[in-house]
């Protein structure tokens, strides 16, 4: 009579993968408009959430930052498992930018790798106010101009935004003759110049 026989023969499709999705201050900041603005001098808080998104298992998981250096290697990362790392540094004036890289290696393969930006702006308010006199910054008695009794002096408020965010709101007044004027809105490096003539 016939005979047979069989025998399973069976094998692992490994796809390795790793993602690495990095915040800044809770936000996901891929883009400078999606970052947030943050006073100087205060903490900014970088999250740095790695996960294994391949079906086999990782090992040696580094994640560094081209401007924060090491922030930590993860010993081990199964499939579908997630780790997210914490940093934090003082933010510093204007726009920044931070480039994180996830990488590890495989039971089988090459080292699989991902990385992920994040933006902030340094905001660093500032306004500074020029009086002059007669069209001089007449800061002490010997730099101002001498004028005969009834002529008209006229004085210039001259108001910069020296910060590098938008101020608004602004007012400008005068110790002696009181409001001089309001200012609605004035953006980094503008200046407007507010006169009026009193006569001596």
């Amino acid at each position: 009579s016939t005979v047979s026989d069989t025998d399973p023969g069976n094998y692992f499709g490994a796809v390795p993968g790793i993602e690495l999705k990095k915040k800044v201050n809770g936000l996901d900041a891929d883009t400078p408009e999606s970052g947030p603005t943050v006073p100087i001098g205060t903490l900014v808080t970088y999250n740095f959430e790695v996960r294994n998104i391949g079906n086999i298992e990782l090992t040696g998981v580094t994640v560094v930052d081209d401007v924060l250096g090491d922030i930590h290697t993860i010993a081990s990362l199964a499939p579908d498992a997630s780790q997210v790392l914490t940093t934090t540094t003082t933010a510093s004036a204007g726009a920044h930018l931070n480039t994180g890289t996830a990488s590890g290696t495989p039971q089988l393969g090459p080292v699989v790798t991902d990385t992920d930006q994040g933006h902030y702006f340094g905001s660093q308010p500032g306004i500074e106010l020029t009086l002059k006199v007669n069209g001089q910054d007449a800061d002490t008695p010997e730099s101002g101009s001498m004028l005969q009794v009834g002529e008209i002096v006229t004085y210039s408020y001259i108001t910069t935004n020296s910060g590098n965010v938008t101020l608004s709101g602004i007012t400008v007044s005068d110790d002696i003759y009181g409001n001089i004027g309001n200012i609605v809105e004035l953006l980094p490096g503008e200046s407007i110049d507010q006169e009026t003539g009193e006569v001596t």
